[in-house]
């Protein structure tokens, strides 16, 4: 939920995709501070709810997302 070295270096490199053309999204927990900062720079976002690594709603949301 926080915002350190790993979430920043994401950011960095959907900045890099997206300046070569890619489309880039983001899908994580609502709330979190990668979320906000992710918004702030104008990316696409989706606030998945996750409970635990193997949720299978989160998982079927992925999915749900990934077939878009």
């Amino acid at each position: 939920m926080g915002l350190g070295g790993q979430e920043l270096r994401i950011l960095a490199e959907m900045q890099g995709f997206q300046n070569k053309g890619y489309k880039v999204i983001l899908a994580c927990q609502p709330g979190s501070l990668i979320l906000d900062r992710a918004r702030s720079l104008d990316f696409t976002t989706h606030a998945i709810k996750m409970r635990n690594s193997i949720d299978p709603l989160a998982i079927a949301s992925f999915c749900k997302l990934l077939r878009k």
